[in-house]
């Protein structure tokens, strides 16, 4: 069987699944796949901690009127005349910095000489920070946008926050130093809102917590690439949903490095980095909740305190290094697995207490990294030079040597120790064999105390994870750059299946990545792949032979896959078999490049997607998806010349489109719909007022039926309004609508709009005559309303509209527009400033958005608010005047162009010189 799933496996790297020079990292659960040139996530962790450990601030003092910052010869601060009370000024002992927050820090405290201290009165604030701030509320920098520090801030609860807002980012290069910032404080926090993303680059020093959500946030993320010390949690999910922390930089913490307490669903914590418990009542991980995982991939020195602890049937997972002094507190609580190494500070003959885990695979180590007798029962000791292979022990230990890996391995655990004084030059294990190297459901873990390699591949063959396969590769110091995870030579290729992940650099050769059956093993969490540059993407889910030979289970067998910071030539996806009840989810994030378009023709029916695009302006060639019933939700609605073909299936486009003011609307190119779209039976328009220009939805075979459904906003405080423009096609040859020709003959269109069909006034409309009557190519749908009653679209027009409508046999519209005359607004006293206004409908713009989007009362106002104010009038054009709504209408060239009094105008109206 191990040789049939081998074949499986292997018919995926056909495609030649090549690595980019450069460094890939893949982390389970919410992991990530980095590749190629661009920056991951350990070369910004790597960057920001650049001399974390040796790096001061000038001995000096900084002064501007009644505030003065001291450094001593330590670099420790001390603040004068700053709202931080006494009991917190223990928290600036332990600062630390890096070179890059130096050089931020030495800028910001030279502002601060020049202009003084920034005092925060108004909380809400959308800034980017660069000198000092000192709060005098609760909060350092709060707003519903982006916020930047990279300067100093000094506040009583809470740093930089942001406040009920979305797809929002706050980032902090210099220092934050924050007072209290528990419950639901911190220095970094975002309170409530949806998919918001907080950075942390500098140093944060917090008597509270230092990265948090809550308030019932949703999709929140959390990074820290550089040194946070909390008194409290150093990043902690409270009472949100799919929240997710990662921390590649450094935690010091005083009582949890990672938290997710048990209001939170769907949580995860990640750790790449270095968390270190300060206290001996301290703990590494501490995961509370049924629905809430934590992730270990890096190093935990619990010193007298715990390393991961769990409550309430939270999940743990330790793929790293844990470094304790008792046994007994390395793993407190229920599920917890442990698949890494385990180090106690103790002689091996004094380490004699239980250990214990759900599940243990890994090893347990004494201060001299060897095998503690009578904890590693199923743990084979390897020596240098020995070869490992399918007959090898499950779980394999080898402290500073080298071996031989001689096929691929099925359910193996391989754990490996390379001290400061090793001899070891090269990698740990190696492989060479001819054909692929296939790793399943098969763990490698590596804690380096010097530089070296976790597994290299050579020979040209290729390298296939799949199962629950891990490769982690931990530093015991942080800032060390010669750590590798995985290295492929003579341009062997990866794939990599499910769950399994590489957590740490990987060195590899320019080409192409597939993923299969990529998610994070819950279906509520995306998988990550970010920082990546290749020529090209595959995405797929594994056939059912694969499934049948163990290698990915039938439950398991679907894509839910996150891209970001991601630049490829090609993307394709092929999905041939899917969990049943599942829908494949692809989510390409704003900073996603693809040159060549989306491939997916080859999807097979029964296999649907659902495609989320963040910026449809970065994705260049035609987006081409198969035989499923599929749905693309274009996140940013921008103008898209190229080709959009859903083929067969039930197919559904959502565009959306930035909430516009209430106050005024303006055509955009945000808010208008001028797609080509092929084989695609329902457009979802969301956002409020929409256009339709130049759009076409068109079918492969005849007789189709296609909706356009106008829909209001997603928090339902607008309903969605279709305009369609008019124009004129000459005198006496009646109009024409931006709708005309929209779809092919034959084919049925709907359009149902909750806010009504308005037609409206186009850039070429002239009132050659007072009634137009034109047959459309739609029918008029019916929605539900609040109270569940089934109500038809209503047919509206413009102010200067009467609009009625009739149902034809084939069940499209006929439109009547009646040009309404002055007295129907009660204007007989100012019939000739409105037919001048008739006149001249779109000779400019301003004039044109008034007809088309005032209601009678402002656009009556309008008409009194010109007679009375206006200087002149004439032939080209409206008015040189200023209404009663601020709004300037001058479409006149020059004043030498006035209508000499009593001429007569084009439109053939009279205008007395006396107006």
């Amino acid at each position: 069987m191990k040789r049939e799933l081998e074949k499986s496996l292997k018919r995926y790297l056909k495609r030649k699944v090549r690595i980019t020079l450069g460094f890939v990292t893949a982390f389970a659960i919410m992991g990530n796949v980095g590749l190629a040139n661009s920056t991951t996530d350990y070369e910004l962790a790597e960057k920001y901690l650049n001399g974390i450990e040796n790096t001061k601030l000038d001995e000096k003092s900084y002064e501007n009127g009644n505030y003065k910052i001291s450094v001593d010869s330590n670099g420790k601060l001390i603040l004068t005349g700053f709202i931080y009370q006494d009991n917190g000024k223990e928290v600036l002992n332990n600062i630390k910095i890096s070179k890059e927050t130096k050089k931020i820090l030495d800028d910001s405290l030279a502002y601060f000489v020049e202009n003084g201290v920034i005092s925060i009165s108004d909380a809400w604030k959308e800034s980017e920070n660069l000198g000092v701030v000192n709060n005098n509320l609760n909060n350092g920098q709060q707003y519903g946008g982006d916020i930047v520090n990279k300067g100093i801030m000094v506040s009583q609860s809470i740093g930089q926050q942001s406040n009920w807002a979305n797809f929002k980012k706050l980032e902090n290069y210099g220092l934050i130093i924050v007072d209290r910032g528990r419950g639901d404080g911190g220095a970094q926090a975002f309170t409530g809102g949806d998919n918001s993303t907080l950075l942390n680059y500098g140093t944060i020093l917090s008597n509270g917590n230092g990265q948090l959500m809550t308030a019932k946030s949703k999709n929140g993320l959390a990074y820290n690439y550089g040194y946070i010390y909390s008194k409290s949690y150093g990043q902690e999910i409270q009472n949100s949903t799919n929240g997710q922390a990662y921390n590649f930089g450094i935690i010091d913490s005083e009582l949890v490095g990672q938290h997710i307490k048990s209001d939170a669903t769907n949580g995860v914590v990640k750790n790449n980095g270095e968390i270190n418990v300060v206290k001996n009542t301290g703990i590494g991980q501490h995961i509370v909740g049924d629905t809430n995982i934590g992730y270990n991939y890096g190093l935990i020195n619990a010193n007298d305190g715990t390393g991961i602890k769990t409550e309430t049937n939270g999940q743990a997972y330790n793929n790293g290094v844990i470094k304790v002094n008792d046994e007994t507190k390395a793993f407190i609580g229920g599920n917890i697995v442990n698949n890494g190494i385990v180090i106690v500070n103790k002689e091996s003959s004094s380490i004699t207490d239980t250990i214990t885990t759900a599940e243990n695979n890994g090893v347990i180590l004494d201060k001299d990294y060897n095998l503690v007798s009578g904890k590693n029962d199923n743990v084979t000791s390897i020596n240098n030079g020995d070869t490992i292979n399918n007959s090898s022990a499950s779980s394999n230990y080898l402290k500073d040597g080298q071996a031989t890996i001689s096929e691929s391995l099925v359910d193996k655990t391989l754990n490996t120790v390379v001290t400061e004084t090793s001899n070891l030059n090269g990698s740990v294990f190696t492989y060479n064999g001819e054909e692929d190297l296939n790793l399943v459901n098969t763990d490698i873990t590596g804690y380096f105390e010097k530089g070296g390699t976790l597994l290299e591949v050579g020979g040209g063959a290729d390298l296939v994870l799949a199962g629950d396969s891990q490769i982690t590769a931990v530093k015991g110091n942080i800032t060390d750059t010669d750590v590798v995870a995985v290295k492929i030579n003579d341009g062997g290729n990866l794939a990599i299946a499910g769950t399994a992940n590489v957590n740490g650099k990987i060195e590899g050769v320019e080409g192409r990545l597939a993923y299969l059956a990529a998610n994070s093993g819950t279906i509520e969490n995306s998988k990550i792949a970010e920082n990546i540059e290749v020529k090209s993407i595959t995405v797929e889910n594994a056939t059912d032979y694969l499934i049948n030979n163990g290698g990915i289970s039938q439950e398991n067998n679907y894509t839910n896959l996150t891209f970001r910071n991601t630049k490829v030539e090609d993307f394709n996806i092929n999905f041939e078999t899917t969990a049943e009840g599942i829908k494949n989810k692809i989510v390409l994030e704003d900073s996603v490049e693809i040159t060549n378009g989306i491939n997916g023709q080859n999807t097979k029916e029964g296999n649907d997607l659902y495609l989320e695009i963040n910026n449809i302006d970065k994705i260049g060639g035609d987006i081409l998806l198969g035989a499923g019933n599929d749905e693309i939700s274009i996140e940013k609605n921008l103008s898209y010349e190229n080709k959009i073909d859903l083929r067969a299936g039930e197919d559904t486009l959502v565009l959306k489109h930035a909430n516009e003011s209430d106050e005024k609307h303006e055509k955009t190119e945000e808010n208008t719909f001028n797609y080509n779209v092929m084989n695609t039976e329902n457009i979802n328009l969301v956002g409020g007022h929409w256009h339709i220009e130049d759009a076409h939805i068109g079918f492969d075979e005849a007789s189709n039926s296609a909706n356009i459904n106008i829909l209001g906003r997603e928090d339902g405080t607008k309903d969605g309004e279709l305009h369609v423009e008019i124009n004129s096609l000459g005198i006496g040859q009646g109009v024409e609508s931006s709708l005309d020709g929209i779809v092919d003959e034959g084919t049925d269109l709907t359009i149902t709009a909750n806010g009504g069909i308005k037609y409206v006034v186009g850039d070429n409309f002239n009132v050659y005559q007072d009634n137009y009557i034109f047959d459309t190519d739609y029918k008029i749908g019916s929605y539900e309303n609040k109270e569940g009653e089934l109500v038809e679209t209503e047919i509206k027009g413009a102010v200067i509209f009467d609009v009625t409508h009739e149902t034809k046999e084939d069940g499209t519209a006929t439109v009547n527009l009646r040009v309404k005359d002055a007295s129907e607004f009660g204007l007989e006293k100012y019939t000739a400033i409105y037919d001048t206004v008739l006149a001249n409908l779109t000779q400019n713009k301003e004039l044109t958005d008034a007809i088309n989007y005032y209601n009678d009362s402002k656009f009556i106002n309008m008409i009194k608010g010109t007679d009375n104010k206006a200087s002149a009038f004439y032939t080209t054009g409206y008015a040189v005047t200023k209404d009663v709504t601020d709004m300037y209408m001058d479409t006149v060239e020059s004043f030498g162009r006035k209508a000499g009094a009593g001429e007569w105008l084009a439109f053939g109206k009279y205008l007395s010189s006396d107006t």
